[in-house]
């Protein structure tokens, strides 16, 4: 089980008791913010350095590739964890699977925005 996997679990193991028809839904939103930070921060930097080697990777203005990325992070976490990926992870074992507390969730989430607020920025 990949790490995105035990995220997506952790969050709608979570939100299952709280919002039954929206657990799943939360978990996918969840999991899509958190792979668009991750991809947004490891771009900044990438861009970052090849401007200190004085290549030209992308501009702060072309918007359009970061937008476009971030539609198929959402529906390609849409395609995996609709259906049949969720009926097969909610069956594994329950020691197979790692909980996350919701603190630990929260705190990926912040801490992945700030890089890639901060990778922005020196840009």
């Amino acid at each position: 089980m990949s790490f995105n996997d035990q995220l997506y679990i952790s969050v709608y193991i979570h939100f299952r008791y709280i919002k039954t028809k929206m657990a799943s839904k939360l978990a996918r939103l969840y999991l899509s913010l958190l792979q668009i930070g991750v991809f947004f921060a490891f771009t900044f930097f990438i861009m970052e350095f090849l401007k200190q080697m004085k290549i030209n990777f992308l501009n702060k203005n072309q918007a359009f590739f970061f937008v476009s990325v971030s539609i198929f992070i959402c529906f390609r976490n849409w395609l995996i964890y609709n259906g049949k990926r969720h009926k097969i992870l909610m069956a594994k074992k329950i020691e197979l699977r790692k909980h996350y507390s919701i603190l630990s969730l929260i705190l990926f989430q912040i801490l992945t925005h700030l890089v890639s607020f901060v990778f922005y920025k020196v840009i």
